[in-house]
């Protein structure tokens, strides 16, 4: 979280926007702020369009407590996923989709000049078409499937080359005339998990299994971590012992993404793509079952190198291969256990992100809440 002055109402507003709080007393218990202190917050953010306090419908005895809401001023955050499909939401600074829509567009078949001018004129439609239910586009957070260097820009990797170098942030800003943040997907989505998973979780290690393989790190404070120009968890081809002398795509031997990338495991299995090899390993296939076991010792091995030299309390699986996580997790804690050592997964989990949660946007909102909170526009509401 930012840093925020202490005269401004923000432990009652993120005690609401988080979900933790609805009512004054409530908040006044879980803030330990003073129920004078609160009133006096609650009623600033009121009187500013923020928040609305709806009666309640009673459920038994005596009167139930008021109701707490982002009101019809409340800023709006839109998010965009461009990690396979552009999904693209706008929701209210409580995490709520107000509209959703999906682009035929990807940034792995599309380039800058056909897929930018489209999501412009799509996000600022749906910022439009969201006025009637919450307040103004305050910040967009993107979420890509790529390297962003601490400056903004996307690095140059061996695939999406038209993409290289490109500042979509700053595009992007220039033309919505909105703050734009632009991340790598797996930072996103390690965010979303470890606020789904909670404090005790941290620090956490999110690794996304894709055509690339990256890692979210997330730290015992509940911040990204993303080193010093923004390349941390870009850990694609780092080389592990399984892949010896397996030709990679950026012509070096040995990458981790030789053998557990999506798209070299479904070429080695002669499929077509992910589902058609998903449904040969659930029918219980030796030589499907034989390439995802390849696949699941190699990252064993890298996972096993990042749990001793950061000791994680949780490593969390998600992505593509997250559909045959059932196959593919005992093969990678059985490598992770026997490589790393015993203090450093003495109290490690390793587990599945659930299907059924949309980590994307859940990391994305914390991204674009903190800079809307931090922003010079949004005091400038409160005063």
């Amino acid at each position: 979280m930012a840093e925020l002055n202490a005269p401004v109402p923000w432990p009652v507003l993120l005690a609401i926007i988080s979900g933790r709080a609805a009512s004054r007393a409530r908040i006044a218990r879980l803030t330990g702020l003073a129920r004078s202190t609160v009133g006096n917050h609650v009623e600033l953010l009121v009187g500013r369009g923020i928040l609305i306090e709806r009666d309640s419908v009673a459920g038994g005895r005596g009167r139930p407590p008021a109701q707490l809401q982002p009101g019809p001023s409340a800023p709006a955050i839109g998010v965009v996923d461009l990690s396979s499909q552009t999904r693209i939401a706008i929701c209210n600074i409580a995490g709520e989709t107000i509209r959703h829509t999906r682009l035929p567009l990807s940034m792995a078949e599309n380039g800058p000049a056909e897929l930018i001018p489209g999501l412009t004129r799509t996000l600022s439609s749906l910022a439009r078409q969201s006025l009637d239910s919450t307040g103004p586009l305050m910040q967009v957070v993107v979420s890509v499937p790529h390297p962003v260097s601490s400056s903004g820009e996307l690095a140059r990797t061996a695939r999406m080359v038209d993409w290289a170098g490109v500042p979509l942030a700053r595009i992007l800003a220039d033309q919505l005339e909105v703050p734009v943040e632009v991340d790598n997907d797996a930072n996103v989505r390690a965010l979303g998990v470890a606020d789904a998973l909670g404090p005790d979780a941290l620090p956490l290690v999110y690794a996304h299994l894709s055509v690339g393989i990256g890692l979210g790190i997330v730290t015992r404070e509940g911040q990204v971590y993303r080193g010093a120009t923004g390349s941390a968890g870009d850990i694609s081809h780092v080389p592990v012992p399984s892949a010896a002398g397996v030709s990679c795509v950026c012509g070096r031997l040995g990458c981790v993404v030789a053998v557990a990338g999506v798209d070299r495991i479904v070429g080695r299995a002669s499929e077509s793509d992910l589902l058609s090899l998903a449904q040969r390993v659930l029918s219980g296939d030796a030589d499907a079952m034989s390439h995802l076991r390849a696949a699941g010792v190699a990252i064993g091995e890298l996972l096993g190198m990042i749990a001793d030299f950061y000791n994680p309390r949780t490593i969390a699986i998600g992505g593509e291969l997250g559909v045959l996580q059932d196959q593919l997790l005992p093969t990678v804690r059985s490598v992770v256990y026997e490589r790393a050592l015993p203090l450093a997964t003495r109290e490690l989990a390793i587990a599945p992100t659930p299907h059924d949660r949309d980590d994307v946007v859940r990391g994305a909102l914390i991204i674009g809440r903190d800079l809307v909170m931090a922003s010079d526009r949004f005091r400038d509401m409160l005063r």
